[in-house]
C-alpha cells in the first residue's frame, strides 16, 4: 500500500513468515497459501544500501523494515557469559527454576537483545547523519514475549506484553507516560494514517496516531482502557483468548484438554532442564506452573500478582468480576467475527500447514 502511494519500500532480514519460496527446475513456487513476492518489498543487506537506493528524482519518502531475528532462538550457548555478563546479576521470574543452566540461558537472551540494540542504534545514527531523522516515524517492537517456558506462546504478561518504542521528533512530544493499551495490529493503520494513506476497510485494528500526537499523559484515549488478544497455533492448535486491563487479566481456555505442555515451546537449555527434572520434587512445581492442566477460566490481579501465579477465578468474591470480563471478551470477539467464538474453530484447527498434535502429549495434572 505504501509502495502504491509512492513510497520507496525495502526490507532487511525477516520480512514475512512462515513460508518459503522454493525453486524447482528453474521455476519458482511456494507452499500452499503463501505468497511468492516479498510482502515487505525488495531485500537489502543493510539500511545504508537501502538508503542509497532511494531515487533522487522523487519526493523523499521511504518505508524500511528492519526484520531482525534477534532475540529469536536458537542462541549461541554461553554467549552471555562470554560477553562478560554474570550469573549472579540475573533477576529470574519466580516461574523459572533458579539454577545455573537457566541463569546462563537468560544471559544468552540478554546478549541477543544487546546485539539488536546495537543494530538499531547504527540505523538510527545513519538516519540522524542524513538529516532526515526529525521527520521520520520510527517504530521498534517485538512480536511476542521472551522464549522461555510459561512466557512465549502463553497469554500471561511474560508471553503477550511486549516492548514498543515510537519516535517522530517533529510531531511526537516525548517526556510523557501514557497508559493507553495498544495492540500490535494497531501499528498498520497508524503508519498508514501518518503516511496519508487510507487504511483498508477490512482492517479491524485502530490507528493510535491520536495518542502519539497528543500532549497528554495517562489515559489519552478513553476507549483504549483494555486489550484483547489470543493464541491459536504455535506448532499445533491450542485455542485461548484474553482480556487485559490495568488491574486484571482474564484468560479463556476453550479446550483445556488440548494443552500441549512444553511441546509448543522453543527448544532451549531451560526447557531441557525442566523436562529432565520433571519428577524431581525440588523442581516439579515449575513444570506444574508451565504445563499444568488449566481450567476453562483464569483470572489474575496483575497489580498484586505481576507474574500471574494465583488464579482467582474460583473465588466466590470474584464471581461478578469474572462474569463481567467473560461477557465483555465474548462480546468483542463476536463483533470482530472471531471464528472460534462463532463456533467455527475448525477453520484454525484444520488450516493447511498444521502439525498433527502428538497423541503422547498430555498436560500435567494439578496436585
Amino acid at each position: 500500500m505504501l509502495e502504491e502511494a509512492g513510497y520507496h519500500v525495502g526490507v532487511q532480514g525477516k520480512g514475512w513468515g512462515p513460508g518459503k519460496v522454493l525453486k524447482s527446475k528453474g521455476k519458482q513456487r511456494t507452499r500452499p497459501l503463501w505468497r511468492k513476492s516479498r510482502v515487505a518489498g525488495k531485500g537489502y543487506k543493510s539500511f545504508s544500501q537501502f538508503f542509497a537506493s532511494v531515487p533522487e528524482d522523487k519526493p523523499f519518502c521511504f518505508c524500511f523494515w528492519f526484520g531482525s531475528r534477534d532475540p529469536h532462538r536458537p542462541y549461541d550457548k554461553g554467549s552471555g557469559l562470554k560477553a562478560g555478563k554474570k550469573l549472579e546479576d540475573v533477576d529470574l521470574p519466580p516461574f523459572l527454576p533458579d539454577v545455573a543452566e537457566v541463569r546462563s540461558d537468560m544471559l544468552d537472551y540478554f546478549a541477543e537483545i544487546d546485539r539488536f540494540d546495537r543494530d538499531v542504534g547504527k540505523i538510527l545514527s545513519e538516519l540522524e547523519q542524513s538529516g532526515k531523522s526529525d521527520n521520520t516515524l520510527v517504530f521498534i517492537n517485538s512480536d511476542n514475549g521472551m522464549p522461555f517456558p510459561r512466557a512465549k506462546v502463553n497469554l500471561y504478561d511474560y508471553g503477550s506484553r511486549m516492548p514498543m518504542a515510537v519516535r517522530w521528533p517533529a510531531r511526537i512530544k516525548g517526556g510523557r507516560v501514557v497508559d493507553d493499551f495498544i495492540s500490535l495490529p494497531d501499528c498498520a493503520p497508524t503508519i498508514l494514517q501518518a503516511a496519508g494513506v487510507e487504511p483498508l476497510s477490512e482492517m479491524s485494528a485502530r490507528s493510535f496516531l491520536n495518542v502519539l500526537l497528543s500532549e497528554k499523559s495517562g489515559l489519552v484515549d478513553p476507549t483504549r482502557d483494555h486489550a484483547i488478544f489470543g493464541r491459536e497455533r504455535h506448532g499445533w492448535s491450542y485455542p485461548i483468548r484474553a482480556l487485559r486491563n490495568e488491574r486484571y487479566l482474564y484468560i479463556r481456555n476453550y479446550a483445556p484438554e488440548r494443552f500441549d505442555g512444553l511441546e509448543s515451546h522453543d527448544k532451549s537449555p531451560t526447557k531441557s532442564f525442566m523436562q529432565e527434572h520433571a519428577d524431581d520434587p525440588k523442581y516439579s512445581k515449575f513444570n506444574e506452573m508451565a504445563v499444568g492442566e488449566r481450567p476453562a477460566d483464569e483470572l489474575f490481579d496483575v497489580v498484586n500478582d505481576p507474574f500471574q501465579l494465583h488464579n482467582l477465578a474460583d473465588q466466590p468474591e470474584k464471581g461478578a468480576l469474572l462474569k463481567q470480563m467473560r461477557k465483555k471478551l465474548e462480546q468483542e470477539l463476536k463483533e470482530k467475527e472471531d471464528p472460534r467464538i462463532l463456533g467455527r474453530g475448525s477453520e484454525f484447527d484444520d488450516y493447511p500447514g498444521a502439525k498433527p498434535r502428538p497423541a503422547a502429549v498430555k498436560p500435567v495434572k494439578k496436585r
